[in-house]
Formats: C-alpha cells, structure tokens, sequence
C-alpha cells in the first residue's frame, strides 16, 4: 500500500490461483509481498484455508478474499465470495448465468474474455451483469490483452466509465535448483513463478477489505500496473495525478521496503531441526512458521524449524518484522530422511532397490521399513543410521508384466514418518535401462554436506524391439514371495569423464496422419 495526497491505493491480483502441493504455499506468500500485494482475490478453494493459515499465523498483512473461477465454454468467471450452487458449466445462456453470480456473488469478472466475447462486453457492462473485466491477464502479449486495451481505449474515447482489474493467474512454480532463502536479487521469483509482477490492480480506498474493493471497482477508482513497460492503464484523470506525483519512484521505495531482510545461514534447514540464523544489522522481530523472536545483540537467533509433511522438501515462511515494515521470505526445509525406490533387473528377476539417506545431524533410530506391491508386504527393521548416512535394500518380487509401470508404497516408520507411492517398470532393453535406474549421493564435509540424485545411463545402442508391448524381453515370473536382501555395499557414482556418457532424450520419431496433423508413431521411443 502507498499513500499519496491523502489517497491510499492497495494492489491486488483479481485471479489468484495456487495448483501446487500446499506446503509450496509459502513460496506464493513471499513472491506477491515481494512484489507489493497487498491482497489477492483467490481462485483455489482447496487451497484457502491453507493459504489463509499461513498468513495469520505469520501474521502477514496480506488480506484472502476467497473466491472460485468457474469455466463456461464462453468464458470464465473470477468470483469472491459465491454462495449456493451455480449454473452448469455447460449453460450457453451467457446473460442468465452472469444475472445469477450478479445476485450470489460479491463481484463477478469476465477473465481473459476470448476474442468473440470482446464485441459484447460493452452490452453486458450496460445491462449490469459483469462488476469488472479483467483487462490484463498475465504478461502484457499473451492472452488477448492488446486488443482489449485497444476496446477499453476506444470506450474511454466516447466518455464512457469502464470498470477494469487485472489478474495474475499462476498456477504452478517453475523454478529448478532453489536456494535455501527466496527469493533475492541471486534468485527472483522471476526464475521460479514468472508471472509474478507481470500486472498489479491498483486499488484507491481507505481500507483493504471486500466492500471496499468492490465499492471502488463500481465507482472506477481501479487502474492497472505493467511494470515491464513502465505503463499504467486505467481512467485518464487517474493516470495523471499518478504521474504527477511520481508514481514509479514510490512504488520502488515501498517494494524496497518490503525486502530489507535476508538471513543468511551456514546450514541448510533440516525438518525438526534448531537453525541459527544471522540478522546483523536487523533490529526487531524474527520468526520462523509464525514462532518469533526478538533479534539479540549478537545478532544471531536460535529458531526451531518445523517438518509438517513427509515430502522431501518443502516450504515454510520467515519474516522479519521491525518498526517500519514486514519482511517475507520463504525457506526451503529438507526432511532429515530421503527416501528413494528405484527398479532392477538382475538375473531375469525384478527388483526394488530402496535408499534411504539421513541428512539431518542426529542419528536415526528405530527405523522400520515397510515396502508393498504385487499383493505381498515386506516389513524390515534398520539399523540405525548416522548422519549423512546411505543405506539400500533390496528385494525381488513377482512382477506379472515387468515392462508396465507397477505401484510400489513405500513407507519408513518413526518419528520421522515417511510415506510415498512410487509406480516402477522393469526393462532389460539396453536402450532405456538405468544401471541402476537412480541412485542418491549424500557427501559430508566438515559442518556442511551436499545431496543430490545421479542416474548413470547405459550405452544406447539402437533399440531392437524387444521392449515394445508386442515383444517384452522380461517374461513374467512365478515367484511365491518377495525376497527381503540385505543392505549392499555402495559408493556414490562416477562423475562421467565425458559429455557423451550423459543421458541423451530423443525425439518421437513423427509422420503426418490423414489430417494433417503430426503424430507420434509410437507411444514411446528410446
């Protein structure tokens, strides 16, 4: 939010959507404060109470107007706080079905509106049944969003009041190879949810809450922001007393404002771990999932970090908060065990190879792994393992068909719970073959250590046929019972001495089909 005159504007996106794991939530929380939102009108009702959780506990002020996006075959509707059962999807009634969000909605936005839709916003703004059109949708070339910009000028040109939003859309992060802390100037969210900071709704009201939001869209106190352009979109009276009053200047100082903390650690954080983290040169409050603490002299502080889902990795908010503003960011969280299962073929029989890596810094005890499919269980008791310890197990098993994909649940029994279902295949074509399909590689050095998985592909010769469904070179066999085996000697892999022994995708092999259109000749191909 910023201030000028007297006028306060808060920014929002009027399409926010989240299709990603829920403890991925807090990598969402910290790109829109990052980037000046001040609230988001959500799209993801399976993900609201998580989302809304995560920003009362951390007592963010990022304000939840939840919300559902319904998809006609005409176009699809941005919503908050929709009540009762709508119109089916399938409804072509474009003015019945918009008259009845009109009546159970707090507001109704025709999203993105498809390019025959255009020549009859103007009738359906006129007759009252759309609050807003979302003119700008993701980054300024996609969608349609010149040509609406062309309409939205072309209605300002006759003196008409036009209500307009903007909205995001994410739907997934992107990113590979994350740091421990995002984002940063090293790694923005530009690497990891692109649309972030693609377009913002300016919002000009008193307060940031639903009836002032819509109040404001009635009234065409709304304009939107494309960074990437330097460009503001909206009524022409509002547009100039922007500019006169040095808009881009106060945007970049608030935005500033919200990313002046960054801790710094020597360690990555560990699930169920204490991290010390250093806050030099930050004086106020620190909190890790919402547990705070103030920052001491030293400048160091202690905080416990939480493991909430068995995922390997996962994502939990920081904050920073002092006199003057809040800061956000969101750390990456390693559950201390790793848990990988990886098929064989050894001597014609299929097997399951488990590895289970202890990143932490403690040992772990009491460890029972209990591995299932093909309709047989197998529960084995571990050793305990140290840190930055590997351990493997190997079992064979009755595979049918060992060429299909066959689930595998996988289950490592503690504290530490970890739970995963896994869908593996077994080939001895030398094309596709992995010797041995996946391996994990923990490496310990002094306080630090390094995790990562290495796969080592055969040589790829030209496939000869015996892997496709007409000709599996594995026959099924007839064995009565899994066969637990016991932990085999391992040292990490090679690193390969030549570009050449890396793995290598090949392209489907194409032809034209009858129509026209390219297809694939073959489901597959090594």
């Amino acid at each position: 939010m910023i201030a000028r005159e007297g006028r306060s504007i808060h920014f929002g996106d009027f399409h926010g959507q989240w299709n990603a794991a829920e403890d991925e939530l807090a990598l969402l929380v910290a790109g829109l404060w990052r980037h000046g939102y001040d609230f988001t009108a959500f799209q993801s009702p399976d993900r609201q109470e998580a989302l809304r959780a995560t920003v009362e506990r951390n007592r963010i002020p990022l304000r939840i107007f939840p919300g559902r996006e319904y998809m006609y075959d005409w176009g699809h509707l941005t919503t908050v706080g929709t009540t009762g059962d709508a119109p089916p999807i399938n409804d072509p009634d474009v003015e019945s079905v918009l008259r009845w969000f009109k009546a159970n909605s707090e507001w109704v936005v025709l999203a993105h509106p498809y390019a025959f839709m255009i020549d009859r916003l103007e009738s359906l703004l006129d007759a009252g049944l759309l609050d807003a059109v979302e003119l700008v949708n993701g980054p300024l070339d996609s969608n349609n969003n010149r040509k609406l910009i062309d309409w939205y000028a072309s209605l300002l040109n006759r003196g008409k009041r036009v209500p307009i939003v903007s909205g995001l859309d994410i739907h997934v992060p992107v990113g590979d190879r994350r740091p421990d802390v995002l984002y940063d100037d090293a790694y923005p969210t530009s690497l990891d949810i692109p649309l972030l900071g693609a377009n913002r709704t300016g919002v000009i009201a008193d307060r940031c809450d639903v009836n002032a939001v819509r109040a404001a869209i009635a009234d065409g106190r709304t304009f939107i922001e494309i960074p990437s352009e330097r460009m503001l979109v909206g009524p022409p009276d509002i547009v100039a007393w922007l500019e006169r009053n040095d808009y881009w200047a106060e945007v970049e100082a608030e935005q500033g404002r919200r990313c002046r903390f960054t801790p710094r650690s020597q360690r990555r954080f560990i699930g169920g771990s204490t991290v010390s983290l250093d806050c030099a040169g930050f004086t106020g409050l620190v909190g890790i999932d919402g547990r705070e603490q103030a920052v001491p002299a030293s400048g160091r502080v202690a905080l416990p970090v939480p493991l909430k889902t068995p995922r390997d990795t996962q994502y939990v908010t920081l904050v920073g908060r002092d006199a003057d503003a809040v800061s956000v960011a969101a750390l990456k969280v390693f559950h201390p065990l790793q848990v990988q299962a990886a098929p064989r073929l050894a001597n014609g029989r299929c097997q399951t190879l488990v590895d289970v890596v202890n990143v932490g810094s403690e040992t772990i005890e009491d460890l029972v792994l209990t591995l299932s499919g093909c309709g047989i269980r197998v529960e084995e008791r571990l050793p305990p393992l140290a840190p930055n310890g590997v351990m493997r197990r190997v079992h064979t098993w009755t595979v049918p068909e060992p060429a299909r994909p066959t689930p595998f649940h996988v289950a490592i029994g503690n504290d530490a719970a970890k739970r995963n279902r896994t869908s593996r295949a077994c080939s001895s074509c030398p094309s596709i073959s992995f010797r041995p399909c996946s391996r994990f590689r923990a490496i310990a050095s002094g306080s630090t250590w390094s995790f990562s998985t290495t796969t080592e592909r055969a040589s790829r010769p030209r496939c000869n046929g015996r892997c496709m469904p007409n000709g599996i070179s594995a026959k099924p066999g007839t064995f009565p019972t899994a066969e637990p085996g016991p932990a085999s000697s391992w040292a990490p892999p090679r690193r390969p001495d030549s570009a050449t022994s890396l793995p290598v995708r090949r392209p489907l092999r194409r032809h034209r089909s009858r129509r026209g259109r390219p297809q694939s000749r073959f489901g597959w191909r090594c």
